[in-house]
């Protein structure tokens, strides 16, 4: 038995949202939600039914803000808590939002992006 995986990149969030819907419609399950930190955010919403797994990337400015997908899979709410602790995504209407307590780390958001100087660079590399 073997795997089908997909891999897409959506443009904007309404564009990630209509697939949320979709996905959410035609029966798949949400298996993860995680954030990378590169030039910008990298969102990868993950869903997966009957051995199909879809993943979509969204990539954010880190001050943009977006929306919950909590009202559409509740068990999101866990995700979004860790993206928004651990890399300072902004996110709203989360169905139970921690309001940045759901990790407790000696730094606060310590994967956010942060603008780097000659000070903060070796600080920056050595955190991650």
């Amino acid at each position: 038995m073997s795997v089908n995986q997909v891999f897409t990149t959506a443009e904007d969030f309404s564009a990630l949202l209509s697939v949320v819907d979709k996905m959410k419609k035609d029966g798949f399950a949400l298996a993860q939600i995680l954030a990378m930190r590169k030039d910008k955010l990298d969102l990868i919403y993950s869903f997966e039914r009957d051995y199909e797994l879809i993943s979509v990337h969204l990539l954010i400015d880190p001050d943009e803000e977006i929306e919950s997908i909590s009202a559409i899979y509740p068990c999101a709410y866990l995700y979004e808590n860790e993206m928004k602790d651990l890399f300072g995504v902004k996110i709203n209407h989360i169905n139970l939002d921690f309001g940045g307590h759901f990790y407790k780390t000696t730094v606060k958001t310590p994967y956010a992006p942060k603008e780097e100087t000659a000070e903060t660079k070796d600080i920056n590399t050595e955190s991650v």
